[in-house]
């Protein structure tokens, strides 16, 4: 059954942050890894250009890095507001400075420094300094589930929660959130024009596998979804952006394997204007160029034995 909320009843206010810059507090320059040493480097706050929303957290130069840009209002009753009642999904707009009138979206809060966290373009970044100001479109709070009272919304911006395409089943008793797509890549073909550089689509990923997978699918269907379905998207978005980095006007693709991966590249990028074909080699025929790149004579042993499997 589809959702019911209240979202016709919930309140929309703006609220205003600023980027704030990043701060280090006096005994704080230092900070204790894993293995005991302490180590210098950027934190929370600012502009982080090269992380984005869904890359992983794990092994960075850093600690408590926070995607995109980070923002806060000088004033501490102001500020205590500002968090409240931002959620994520939220629009987001530069009301100063040089990227004035570009947009972006609130992805989330970080407690303690009591940020609001933003995506914003590439571009947009690129021309935001520390102190420029956002206006936020508040819109969330207060929303619920009509027809499940016990199940709370928290900071969840009502277009968004559309947007995910959520949808809820009775099971055991139990309200269930499951998505209305049974098939992964149609999932993924649900997103908006852009596709897979939809900054909100690593969620939504999240959402239909933590919905899914464990309740409608089988341990071989559930590797599709949480193994190979993310490296095929994650292999499929660097090649294409390769592609027009490189200003590649034909591609082949080869067999065998290659002939999954230009399914996968059909489905994710229908409009690309690059030319496509799949290719029949041999592996014997690619031996050669292989060993060519061999770094030494164990290298060159091991192509040969794979060519002999």
């Amino acid at each position: 059954m589809e959702l019911r909320t209240n979202r016709n009843k919930v309140v929309a206010q703006s609220v205003m942050g600023q980027l704030h810059h990043p701060v280090i507090k006096p005994g704080k320059v230092h900070r204790v890894g894993y293995d005991g040493i302490g180590r210098v480097g950027p934190a929370h706050g600012g502009i982080t250009y090269d992380i984005e929303i869904g890359d992983s957290c794990m092994g960075l130069a850093g600690d408590h890095i926070e995607p995109g840009a980070s923002t806060k209002n000088p004033d501490i009753e102001e500020n205590r507001a500002y968090t409240h009642l931002c959620c994520v999904g939220n629009t987001a707009v530069v009301v100063s400075g040089a990227a004035t009138g570009d947009r972006g979206f609130v992805t989330g809060k970080h407690g303690g420094i009591d940020h609001v966290m933003m995506w914003f373009s590439q571009e947009t970044l690129g021309k935001m300094t520390c102190n420029d100001r956002v206006q936020v479109k508040a819109f969330g709070q207060g929303l619920a589930l009509l027809d499940y009272p016990d199940v709370r919304c928290m900071s969840l911006d009502p277009d968004l929660l559309e947007r995910m395409a959520v949808d809820m089943e009775e099971k055991d008793g139990r309200a269930l959130l499951v998505d209305g797509q049974p098939e992964l890549l149609k999932y993924w073909k649900k997103t908006d024009a852009k596709k897979v550089d939809d900054p909100f689509l690593h969620q939504r990923l999240y959402s239909f596998l933590n919905n899914h997978v464990g309740s409608k699918y089988s341990d071989a269907e559930a590797i599709g979804l949480e193994v190979l379905g993310p490296m095929l998207l994650g292999f499929c978005k660097w090649l294409y952006q390769r592609l027009k980095a490189d200003k590649i006007e034909k591609i082949f693709f080869l067999s065998r394997e290659g002939k999954i991966l230009q399914e996968a590249f059909r489905i994710l990028y229908p409009e690309c204007e690059i030319e496509q074909a799949y290719l029949y080699v041999s592996r014997q025929a690619l031996t050669v160029p292989q060993l060519a790149d061999a770094a030494d004579f164990d290298e060159m042993a091991g192509i040969f034995q794979t060519l002999a499997h």
